[in-house]
């Protein structure tokens, strides 16, 4: 073979591996001088700048300034050039798509949301294509540049038939050659992956699970999933229905049978979103939130959110009166930045607003969980574009922080909270505050309530959850719940035995670290195994961080390969 062709050992190759280094460094690092890539790659200062000007006449590098705050004259910087490709992906949910797209150093340059409530009367394709659309338009790009497409969906194509799978809630997508449809109308190459996988690859690139390879992410928001990550590669089974553990038969609930038909299962029922408001009454919880249709995990966060501020309060009056937590669970390590301390804030998506998993101490913070989780009841169509409008993903391409200066984002997302804050707020003083908790997540997430969550719980002291209501419901529905989540994942780690388990999706990230100090106690009792149990580090859009991740490995390896 020819060593133009890129043989292991030729000149060629040796080069394109160097290349690819550097570009690494330079993505990890952001800005480095000639002398410091040589330092961390080990090559010579001549080779280093031979390196630099060849991938800077390849387009890969630009030259951004000098060094300063040192004698003499500084030295010239170099980075990835941002706008050498682009890629984009797709979170599709039955109320919803949103749509993103990245420049080639993850930085989001325009992002869209389309809403698609009740039954779709229009085509998939043409949804998908309208999303699109709009993130390149912000973007200020065409079709053409965005060089790859990764779709997020619930459920899964079986690749043996091209089909979606275990999602029959998503109306639209089922037709045989939809696949087939999609590929005729998008010029870029498109791939799909579960949901729940792609929230398992935010955290495994950005997040929590950074430098595991075996690890579990349980993921709770309309519907409970997992992803299983073994060996450093997601799991996906079969059919690609591996982690659909919400058909997953448990003891604790009868047992559901056809659960492809029913759309739920033994686990969905036992821990699903949709138990938590009956497990709440029954526990003597009062004001638990009305369930309108496709509000299930609203719900959930608001009465998680309520029982973790409630844990919160009760901790600071007695230490002893909070949950047990498992003797060996260790606490949440912080996610490293690309320069090895406090957390990653300059690619969206990735560990935000401090350091390691939240540690959720009141609801108004659960709140904004939910609201960075999810997005919900944005007001429909979202359009921005640039680094001005990287608020659906997170505001850590925005100077000053992670979700501060995106519009508002962090802060106002929503008109369905206000309405939940309304509802739990109309039952009075015997709640007191509970107004304010659904408020309070108001003030994380529903900015066009007209002020009804802070209206709604002005009987409440703004110190005391259920403003001098008894507390303990609250403790025991966290204590339940918890139960219920550590009886399905006791089978999950007896079989899988992995290293860590990451708790995602806004349902479980509104209970916080008392909900998960809780199921590791639980789950200590259960199963034999013992892994290390910890909050998800991605809290903006954990499953749209995921796609572009995805779709910009793809982009990277084509790009950055200067061995051809």
């Amino acid at each position: 073979m020819a060593a133009g062709s890129g043989t292991p050992g030729t000149p060629r190759l040796l080069r394109a591996m160097n290349d690819r280094a550097a570009l690494d460094l330079l993505l990890e690092h952001g800005p480095l001088s000639r002398a410091r890539i040589g330092r961390l790659t080990g090559l010579s200062k001549p080779t280093s700048s031979q390196l630099l000007a060849r991938l800077e006449a390849a387009g890969l590098v630009v030259a951004t300034g000098t060094t300063a705050g040192r004698p003499g004259p500084g030295a010239q910087l170099y980075a990835v050039n941002a706008g050498a490709a682009f890629a984009a992906g797709l979170d599709v949910t039955p109320h919803r798509i949103r749509a993103a797209v990245a420049d080639l150093t993850g930085a989001v340059v325009g992002e869209y949301e389309l809403p698609t409530p009740g039954r779709r009367a229009r085509s998939a394709v043409r949804e998908v294509t309208e999303a699109l659309d709009g993130a390149v338009r912000a973007a200020g790009l065409t079709r053409a540049e965005v060089r790859r497409l990764v779709i997020g969906t619930p459920g899964a194509f079986d690749p043996s038939t091209g089909r979606l799978r275990y999602a029959s809630h998503l109306p639209g997508w089922h037709s045989p050659t939809l696949l087939e449809e999609l590929a005729a109308a998008l010029p870029m190459p498109v791939e799909y992956e579960n949901d729940v996988n792609l929230a398992a690859v935010a955290e495994q690139r950005l997040g929590a699970a950074r430098g595991h390879d075996d690890f579990v992410l349980l993921w709770n928001e309309e519907g409970l999933g997992a992803a299983l990550v073994i060996g450093g590669r997601l799991h996906r089974g079969f059919t690609g229905g591996a982690g659909e553990v919400g058909f997953m038969p448990v003891p604790g609930t009868p047992l559901v049978r056809r659960v492809a038909r029913a759309d739920s299962g033994g686990f969905q029922e036992l821990a699903g979103a949709q138990a938590l408001p009956r497990i709440a009454r029954d526990l003597g919880v009062k004001a638990v939130p009305g369930q309108g249709r496709g509000a299930h995990a609203e719900a959930a966060a608001a009465l998680l959110a309520r029982a973790a501020e409630a844990d919160a309060h009760a901790a600071a009056r007695d230490p002893r009166a909070v949950g047990a937590t498992a003797p060996d669970a260790p606490a949440p390590a912080p996610a490293p930045d690309r320069d090895g301390g406090g957390t990653t804030s300059r690619r969206l998506g990735g560990a935000d607003e401090g350091p390691g998993p939240a540690r959720i101490g009141d609801a108004g913070t659960a709140g904004m969980a939910y609201a960075r989780h999810t997005g919900r009841g944005t007001g429909g169509t979202r359009d921005t574009g640039g680094t001005d409008g990287a608020g659906l993903i997170a505001g850590a391409a925005v100077p000053g922080g992670a979700g501060r200066d995106i519009g508002g984002m962090s802060h106002c997302t929503g008109r369905d909270t206000g309405s939940a804050g309304r509802d739990t707020g109309s039952a009075g003083r015997d709640t007191g505050s509970a107004g304010r908790d659904i408020g309070g997540t108001g003030h994380a997430t529903g900015c066009d309530t007209g002020g009804a969550g802070r209206g709604a719980g002005g009987a409440g002291s703004p110190s005391r959850p259920g403003g001098g209501a008894d507390p303990e419901p609250y403790r025991r529905l966290l204590d339940a719940y918890a139960t219920g989540l550590a009886t399905g994942l006791a089978s999950l780690v007896a079989v899988l035995d992995p290293r860590l388990v990451v708790l995602s999706g806004a349902v479980l990230a509104a209970g916080g670290e008392p909900l998960r100090s809780r199921v590791q106690a639980e789950l200590a009792e259960l199963a034999a195994p013992r892994p290390r149990l910890v909050l998800g580090a991605v809290h903006e859009n954990p499953v749209l961080r995921g796609a572009l991740e995805s779709a910009l490995t793809a982009v990277r390896d084509d790009v950055f390969d200067t061995s051809r």
